[in-house]
């Protein structure tokens, strides 16, 4: 949603094709983004019941969004896009055999699991598809091990000349000053569902001398 509304925001017109699991009808989500709703009430009932544990729920999540792909490409060539932006890559590989004109961004978390790695490698070797890293460091990984991909650094990253300007301030930060060094953290507490570790942070910096 997020990196919708900053492609929107930056002239693009932008709609976002989403599972419908409930008996809502939405025509905008939370940014403020245009809704193409697909009913896949049973994936999601499968999704919440039968994900549990680490193998059985990767394969539902993958069989899940295989058939959630599948049922919106008839709404997707409707639609006709420019450009297809996803961050499953399974649905990325499904995208470029069945659309193949379509340009397709594929926006990279993490350092793909043994499984995905195979997803990945294919659909980085496709011409009109590029791949997105949210850090400079998975960017460099990615490049290592898809040569033949393009990748980038994406809108939710930072180069590591951000994190070479923030160390270097830190550094001339007199270790004697008597105030504290007051930080803000600008983020979200959560991200995909997932616990970004703030309160751990937090717990470790409890620990460190004064200052």
């Amino acid at each position: 949603g997020e990196t919708a509304r900053e492609l929107r925001e930056i002239g693009n017109k932008v709609k976002v094709v989403a599972p419908k699991d409930s008996d809502t009808i939405l025509e905008f989500d939370d940014y403020n983004n245009e809704l193409l709703l697909v009913t896949s009430s049973f994936l999601g009932f499968i999704r919440r019941h039968l994900s549990r544990g680490r193998i059985l729920g990767a394969l539902v999540f993958v069989m899940t969004s295989i058939t959630f792909t599948l049922k919106s490409i008839r709404l997707i060539r409707l639609e006709n896009p420019d450009v297809l932006w996803v961050r499953d890559y399974w649905a990325a590989l499904l995208l470029q055999k069945l659309i193949p004109d379509c340009q397709i961004v594929v926006e990279v978390h993490q350092p793909p699991s043994f499984a995905n790695h195979f997803a990945l490698a294919i659909v980085g070797k496709h011409r009109e598809t590029a791949l997105l890293a949210i850090q400079e460091s998975l960017k460099m990984e990615l490049i290592k091990r898809y040569p033949k991909a393009k990748v980038f650094v994406g809108p939710m990253g930072a180069s590591t000349e951000f994190f070479k300007a923030g160390s270097k301030k830190l550094k001339s930060f007199p270790m004697q000053i008597s105030s504290e060094l007051k930080v803000c953290f600008l983020g979200r507490m959560t991200s995909s569902g997932r616990d970004n570790g703030l309160f751990q942070l937090l717990e470790d910096w409890r620990i460190v001398p004064s200052n």
